[in-house]
């Protein structure tokens, strides 16, 4: 059997409870909706956050690489240095003798 309203008021009542449960069924649909955004950015940030991480490490391994050449390139012409002044002290007392 199919329940009629009987007054104005049952009515109202009646549009007012669909309307608040549809106002209700959109708040949650908006709510989830934005909860779904906030996870996807959160997994975005700590995507780019990973992807810094690595460009940092790639930064500091290069100045760790440019670093070492550059002591490796100094050891080398100080080496040089010490062998050309012994070359010099050979040829000063070569010719003093």
């Amino acid at each position: 059997m199919t329940h009629y309203h009987t007054s104005a008021h049952q009515v109202g009542q009646a549009f007012e409870t669909t309307a608040y449960a549809f106002a209700g069924a959109i708040g949650f649909a908006l709510i989830a909706g934005k909860i779904a955004r906030a996870e996807q950015a959160a997994a975005a940030a700590d995507e780019w956050h990973a992807v810094a991480a690595r460009v940092r490490a790639g930064r500091v391994a290069v100045a760790r690489t440019r670093q070492a050449d550059a002591s490796r390139a100094e050891a080398a012409r100080q080496a040089d240095d010490e062998q050309r002044m012994r070359i010099l002290m050979l040829r000063a007392r070569a010719g003093a003798a």
